[in-house]
């Protein structure tokens, strides 16, 4: 669950800055490498093991855009990071995401895609 954990807002009852829920750099890396080589093509695997899910990249797009808006909050709390190489890289294959996003969703229907969202969180990656 730490390895894939949800996007958290913060709020008054929750501390977000508690050193033992903060992912290292590398397991955030790991993290991304799961999300970009198991997760985003789900919906084009012929050998998806969740046979019977439908898996539209509608659906994916909304669950690898939790995670990674995720691991980009990590990475803020983590001070002395934003230069390192693990966040650099990482920060570069979200980005990419969002644009390869807006792409395959660009005819999408406003309910299950949402373009300014999609943007405003690539902008907030650069």
């Amino acid at each position: 669950t730490l390895f894939r954990s949800k996007y958290h807002r913060s709020a008054a009852d929750k501390k977000l800055d508690d050193p033992a829920d903060v992912r290292p750099p590398e397991v955030l890396r790991l993290t991304m490498d799961y999300l970009m080589n198991q997760i985003v093509d789900l919906d084009s695997d012929p050998n998806n093991p969740y046979v019977g899910r439908p898996h539209t990249f509608a659906n994916i797009h909304i669950f690898v855009r939790d995670r990674t808006r995720s691991i980009r909050q990590d990475f803020i709390l983590q001070s002395g990071t934003r230069t390192n190489r693990h966040c650099i890289e990482i920060h570069e294959r979200i980005a990419r995401f969002h644009i390869l996003s807006e792409h395959q969703l660009c005819e999408e229907e406003v309910a299950n895609f949402s373009s300014q969202q999609n943007m405003e969180q690539r902008n907030k990656t650069l």
